[in-house]
């Protein structure tokens, strides 16, 4: 069995939040991206078609291909340095996101758009270098634009292949509407693969004809379609999950460390096994330092203990980064 690669909880915290939006897209693993906003589905039947059944994969597991967008730039703009390396920035739909997310504060773009980006534009000039500032904000514009757009394609609880297939294409083809090719592919090229990545495992886990060989090797060609990076990522993140699910198991079960640490080691292996035994020993010690400080802050109310004492038992029980994730693992405590 493969060995995962595993990182803790603090490496994941401690990444970017684009990066971290990303991994939950690709641990979600159902038309993630794809089905962000609306999970909308117009009647137009224009589906992938299915493999025949009991056939060796072909890429008519995947569906259709991507088509290209008409062109929304002028020929000068499109070949500007500052677009080219505004389209080249990663993960750069969920920056966008974030400058939205950090916005909504002051009011819904849904209520006002053209108010919304004025000021989302005096975000851009502050986040991106001065040569990409125009490209980015004629991007964001229309970003705004197929947002509002999204909103109005019909929900549905799409489960099936093909349902989730006509989510898909009913999305492609609002956002072709706004963005060039090259735009789309910046934005949302990732999703695409994914989501007939995903498409194609769907179908091809559903074909009872296969044998499991079969399965496998379409499995295999169905992940081509994404980047050795890709791959990568979500393989992080399936192992990720693994871990999650079996922990959760031994916490069920109130499993002995012994226990733990076989499942681990037969599961991931033994270093990776005796990396998890120590998380779990920091945060044995982290839970005892949080209900010790609990327990303070009982006594402050109750007039036993000082506001001064309180204080300094906080500096001897935290670091200065830990007493910034302090006052989340106490409200997470009092919901438990």
């Amino acid at each position: 069995m493969a060995r995962a690669t595993l990182v803790s909880s603090r490496t994941v915290a401690a990444r970017p939040r684009w990066q971290r939006a990303a991994a939950v897209a690709l641990a979600v693993g159902v038309l993630t991206a794809g089905l962000w906003y609306g999970r909308g589905v117009q009647s137009a039947r224009e589906g992938a078609t299915l493999a025949p059944r009991g056939t060796a994969p072909t890429a008519t597991w995947f569906g259709p291909t991507p088509e290209l967008a008409a062109p929304s730039a002028s020929p000068s703009a499109r070949q500007s340095p500052g677009r080219q390396a505004l389209l080249a920035t990663p993960g750069l739909a969920l920056r966008l996101e974030d400058l939205i997310g950090e916005e909504l504060g002051t009011g819904s773009f849904r209520d006002d758009p053209e108010g919304f980006k004025q000021r989302l534009f005096s975000r851009i000039a502050q986040r991106f270098p001065p040569d990409q500032v125009e490209a980015a904000r004629a991007l964001v514009s229309r970003y705004i634009d197929h947002r509002t757009a999204l909103d109005r394609l019909a929900a549905a609880g799409a489960k099936t292949p093909e349902e989730l297939s006509e989510a898909f294409e009913a999305r492609k083809r609002l956002r072709q509407q706004h963005f060039d090719a090259d735009e789309y592919a910046a934005l949302f090229g990732a999703d695409d693969r994914l989501d007939r990545y995903t498409l194609a495992r769907m179908r091809i886990e559903s074909d009872k004809t296969l044998s499991p060989g079969q399965k496998q090797a379409a499995l295999d060609e169905a992940a081509s379609i994404m980047t050795p990076e890709e791959r990568r990522q979500r393989q992080q993140v399936q192992q990720h999950l693994t871990l999650q699910q079996q922990t959760a198991e031994l916490n069920a079960r109130q499993a002995s460390d012994g226990e733990r640490y076989a499942a681990r080691q037969a599961s991931f292996g033994a270093e990776a096994a005796n990396r998890l035994a120590a998380l779990d020993q920091q945060q044995r010690q982290w839970n005892q330092r949080i209900d010790q400080y609990a327990l303070a802050e009982t006594a402050v109310r109750q007039g036993q203990m000082s506001a001064p004492q309180l204080d300094a038992l906080r500096q001897q029980l935290f670091t200065p980064q830990e007493q910034l994730r302090l006052p989340g693992a106490l409200a997470l405590r009092q919901s438990r």
